[in-house]
Formats: C-alpha cells, structure tokens, sequence
C-alpha cells in the first residue's frame, strides 16, 4: 500500500521533533509564591518559554513558606525537589549543605550593579543561591489626591525634604490624609520611613556603626532625621487612630483606594500597586526626599534577597541550572517586568519604561546602591531592635518627644 505524501511529511515532522527532544525531562520545583498572582503569572510564563526552547519540561508545587521551611531540611536529602525557592531565611545547615555550587552559571547580560550570586550562609563563599527579586523601598502616591490637592512635582529632580514638608501640609488642608500606614502585621514597617529620613542625613557609614551600635542615637545627623521627621508627624501626616490598626495590605488599600494620598513600601510589594496604575492609572512612585548636605542623598538601598536553588542531590542537576540560566537572560527579564514590575537583575535596555519600577529607575540614575542595608535590617542587639519597633509606633502616634526616642533607643544599645 501506497503511503500518502501527507503522511510521510508528518513522519518526518513527529521524526524531527523527537530527534530535537530525545528524552523529555521534568523537572520538579518548589516555591512559596502561590498566594501572589503576579509571581505565579511569572513563573508560568517563564516556565512555558523556557520549555519552548528547550523541549525541558517543570512542574511547580506550591507550598505555604512556612511549611517549604520545614519540609526542605529533608526532602533536599532526596531527589526532589530540582529547583527550590530559596531565601536568606532559607539557612538551616541541612538546606545549605544540599545546594549545587552555581558559579558555573553562564551570565551573558549586563546586571545591576549591587547584584551577584549571594550565597547563604554558614557554607563559606559557595554560590548557590540565585537572587532574582530585589529589594527596595519607595513612596507610592495617588495621583487623583495630589491633583485634587494641586500639587505638582519637579520632573527633573528628587523632591526635597521642605517640599515633602509643604506636601504633608497641602494635603492635609486639603482635608486629605497625606500617609496611609499598615504595621498591624509587620513588625518593621512603622520604622521605615524613620530610618530612611535617619539615612538621607546620615549616610551608609554612620547607618552602620549605628545598627552595629558603635554611635548612638545621639549622634547630630541621627537626631537632624528624627528631628524632621518629628514635623511630619506634627503636621498630622499620620491618621494617628488608624495608623496601626491596618495590616500591609488594607494600608495598601488606603492608597489605591484614594483614602490616603501616600504609603511607604517595599518593592516586593510593587505588584500589589502596579496592578492599580495598570487598571486604573492613578499610582505613581517617589524615591526618597534629599535633605540639605545629606550624607545619604547620593545612595538608594536594595538587596537581593529572594530567588532559587539547585538541589545537588536531584536527577537533574544540569537541567535545573539550565533553567536558572534561563532566568538571567532578556527573554526572562522582559517577563517579570510585566507580571511583577520589581527590580531584577538585568539592566539590558529592551525591557520597556511601562512598570512602576522604570520610574524609579529613572529617579535612581544618578544614585549608587548603599553598601549598607538599613530597612529591614536588626541592630545588633535584640532588645534595641525591639525598642527600636516600639518607639517608632509611639514617636508616630505623638507620645514620644525626641529626647525621650533619643534615650529610649540609647538604653537598649548599651
């Protein structure tokens, strides 16, 4: 029997396309970032081009972070996972002993200047983490609330700490609460813009020796941050009744929603406002206010704190670094600035000026990151860090003069 020319073409196509992918693998990968849409869309998308390009197959379980904290010590002793996520919280000595050296990973792109591989800790100067989700802070405001407040801001230039003043001031007259807070559920987050204002006066070295307690609480451009920031809270910046009432999410709502013109945030949280200046066009985003011969105007903090691993142990070793791999390249990058809208590693120049994070990128320009993190870091005693979370909420709340912040924080540093 005669053959049609129709069949022997799609022999020859199913042929071809088996001799392209002899073996089909998958590759199992674990990951906590289930519960955050934009993250999912990410890593689906990266996933499914990754797979397009390589004929190499992944299989993604989501587990609460908690639970992948718990389940990871043992299971890296086996075969799977290939891939896991991997945070600085990810340090158990039998998580880090189980992870594949990556300084093999083939990096073609330009990256951010701040990023490398960052190892975790306890296991020397191994590479076996992949950071690819940066860690920032901003200000994210309401455009529909300035405008009705009929504030412009300068285009060419960081706003100045007097501007941010007279900000506060305009919007509150304006009958607008100027700062929406959400701190119920985050134990760092009331002190943000504290150590920021702190760090635009005093700079990455005496942020340093503060944390490591070497200077106090004291010292002039300490006391010159808080100073400032004392009349923001004068200018009834804060809605003192609501201000720690709110968890991280209802205070983001505060913003998006117009009942507060402005909020300070970490960028993993991006997502959250991006999705509103997507739908609806009114966020926009500042970089911190300059302050008159800071120390600390000419750097802006991130770290890179979240990303993958190889486990050394699976199956699959070569095809997981694969796919990290994958993940530094444009095509990957191109990706999380349309779902997630966070800084990442690579600075090629395709990726696009849409996200919120473009614009403060383009703020940043004639910045360098600190060497110092300063945000979300402890001081170096335990108990000061916990002073530290109980004055920022009280000095924002109005109970705290200066001098008594001073002495409080002072009492827990010795």
């Amino acid at each position: 029997m005669k053959k049609s020319l129709a069949t022997i073409i799609m022999a020859g196509v199913l042929l071809a396309s088996h001799q392209a992918w002899p073996q089909e693998k998958t590759l199992t990968l674990w990951s906590h970032w289930g519960e955050e849409p934009a993250k999912v869309n990410f890593m689906h998308a990266a996933i499914n081009e990754f797979q397009a390009k390589t004929g190499i197959a992944i299989s993604i379980s989501w587990i609460d972070k908690q639970a992948l904290l718990e389940k990871l010590p043992f299971a890296l002793d086996t075969a799977e996972p290939d891939i896991t996520y991997l945070d600085h919280g990810f340090s158990h000595p039998r998580i880090v002993r189980s992870l594949a050296d990556l300084g093999d990973l083939q990096v073609k792109e330009r990256v951010d200047q701040s990023w490398a591989l960052v190892p975790i800790a306890f296991e020397g100067s191994v590479k076996n983490f992949l950071a690819i989700e940066g860690l920032s802070n901003a200000i994210y405001y309401n455009k529909d609330l300035f405008k009705q407040a009929g504030i412009s801001l300068p285009q060419d230039r960081p706003v100045a700490n007097d501007e941010f003043l007279n900000l506060i001031r305009t919007l509150r007259a304006a009958g607008i609460t100027p700062i929406g807070e959400g701190a119920a559920d985050r134990s760092v987050k009331a002190g943000l813009p504290i150590i920021n204002t702190i760090f635009r006066y005093a700079g990455p070295e005496k942020i340093g020796k503060l944390l490591a307690g070497e200077i106090d609480f004291a010292d002039p451009d300490v006391t010159s941050g808080l100073a400032f920031w004392k009349q923001i809270v004068d200018a009834q910046g804060y809605d003192k009744d609501k201000a720690f009432t709110l968890g991280l999410v209802d205070g983001i709502y505060e913003v998006t929603d117009g009942r507060a013109a402005m909020g300070f945030c970490g960028t993993f949280f991006y997502s959250k406002y991006a999705g509103t200046e997507h739908d609806r066009g009114n966020i926009g985003v500042l970089d911190w206010f300059s302050v008159p011969n800071g120390k600390g105007n000419d750097f802006y903090e991130i770290s890179w704190v979240a990303g993958y691993g190889v486990n050394k142990n699976g199956k699959h070793v070569a095809e997981a670094k694969q796919f990290l791999e994958f993940l530094l390249t444009p095509a990957a990058a191109v990706l999380w600035r349309q779902y997630v809208q966070s800084p990442y590693p690579l600075t090629t120049d395709n990726l696009g000026e849409t996200s919120l994070y473009s614009q403060l990128a383009a703020q940043r320009k004639a910045q360098q990151p600190s060497p110092v993190g300063f945000t979300y870091q402890s001081f170096a005693g335990l108990a000061a860090q916990k002073m530290w979370e109980k004055v920022s909420k009280d000095f924002i709340e109005g109970k705290l003069s200066i001098e008594e912040f001073i002495s409080n924080m002072n009492s827990r540093l010795k």
